[in-house]
């Protein structure tokens, strides 16, 4: 009798299904309230604009404008405002170009986005137990034993919070980025794993 304890894992691929654009407006004058005004009249546009995807605006910000050289200001204020765009990723470009068009300043982008994992990572956890079983029997069978029962099963995740358990459990590729109206967006994907730690009962 006795046990082998092995770690099993199992992984699998998430692909993204939108990306996430920012879009940046800024205005400048000598007037606050000016600004405030010119800002809020090109933010209104754009989003109109950009009405047949996901947009959440920022609040109008102020901020003294600086003068290029030197460390003085110029007396001006510069009201900046952020639009966050999310689409589907095969509308990425058409984002990018609804955006410049209806006169945003700068464009961030794109973010990939990924569905929600939770059920790709239950689906890893019998996996990985069935992994850590078929080692057991070739590691059992090579010390002329047989792998018998489970006898235990652990998850070495199991005590962190569930932020640090999701971020254990899935790696991510970097994808996307830059500016531009036709920046090519490669559907990367996620790597999910999970890993346990089994003890599985040997027999004679």
């Amino acid at each position: 009798m006795g046990s082998i304890t092995i770690i099993g894992e199992a992984s699998a691929d998430l692909l993204p299904d939108r990306v996430e654009w920012t879009v940046d407006v800024s205005e400048v004058d000598a007037s606050s309230n000016a600004a405030f005004d010119r800002v809020t009249a090109r933010v209104r546009v754009i989003a109109d604009a950009l009405t047949a995807y996901e947009v959440t605006t920022s609040q109008i910000r102020f901020s003294p404008e600086w003068h290029t050289h030197g460390h003085k200001t110029t007396g001006r204020e510069v009201a900046s405002a952020v639009l966050v765009v999310t689409a589907p990723l095969e509308q990425a470009a058409s984002v990018a170009t609804v955006a410049m068009d209806a006169g945003a300043d700068e464009l961030h982008g794109p973010q990939l986005r990924y569905p929600d994992a939770t059920a790709i990572l239950d689906a890893l956890l019998p996996q990985a137990v069935e992994a850590a079983r078929r080692n057991a029997d070739a590691i059992a069978a090579a010390a002329g034993r047989r792998a018998g029962r489970v006898l235990a099963v652990t998850d070495p995740t199991a005590r962190m919070d569930p932020e640090e358990r999701r971020y254990a459990r899935a790696s991510a590729a970097s994808g996307g980025g830059g500016d531009g109206r036709d920046v090519p967006v490669l559907p990367t994907p996620r790597r999910l794993s999970a890993a346990l730690i089994v003890e599985i009962e040997l027999t004679d």
